[in-house]
């Protein structure tokens, strides 16, 4: 199984239809009628066997972009995930790093599931990819080990997708990270 065969974007997406314009999200339209046949950018018909409820707004516009822009301070110097920072694009996401339950009842003192979960580009999202890793054995912390498999597939799905950049390239992406630069427990 190759990992980007779990990526979807919202263009390939029957169900959502999002568009930004001029940086606001504008509400998302279900298009889809009873055994109702939609192509998509890939040019691959999906069929969706029932009528879906109507979308239903659960939160502010101005409260998501807020959201949306905390989470991109995460990827950027001083955040808990620069390593997942992609050159040319504005990443939002979040770390994670929890104790393994313990079958036995409680947790493990000594074990870790670690997380991010990331959106490119944030300006005009486009894709998703979630990273889980469990039990690591180097590092504890989501923003060292999660991020990097994360920069990578994130990286190769806009490219492959030919995802235009939203913010400008610089010289060099960041790599210098430690452990004592990384807080997300």
């Amino acid at each position: 199984l190759h990992p980007l065969t779990l990526i979807k974007g919202i263009q390939d997406n029957a169900v959502n239809r999002n568009e930004v314009r001029d940086n606001n999200l504008i509400r998302s339209e279900v298009q889809a009628t009873p055994a109702d046949t939609q192509t998509t950018a890939s040019s691959t018909a999906i069929t969706v066997p029932y009528k879906l409820p109507a979308p239903v707004q659960v939160m502010k516009q101005k409260d998501a972009l807020a959201i949306v822009n905390m989470m991109q301070s995460v990827t950027e110097p001083g955040g808990t995930a620069t390593l997942a920072a992609i050159d040319g694009y504005r990443v939002a996401g979040k770390t994670g790093t929890a104790h393994r339950t313990n079958p036995n009842g409680g947790y493990y003192d000594d074990q870790y599931r670690t997380s991010f979960v990331g959106i490119a580009p944030a300006s005009t999202p486009r894709l998703v990819v979630g990273i889980m890793v469990e039990d690591p054995k180097l590092q504890s912390y989501g923003g060292l080990v999660a991020t990097p498999v994360f920069h990578k597939v994130m990286k190769e799905a806009l490219r492959l997708y030919n995802v235009p950049f939203d913010k400008p390239l610089s010289s060099k992406e960041n790599k210098a990270v430690t452990a004592d630069a990384v807080n997300d427990l």
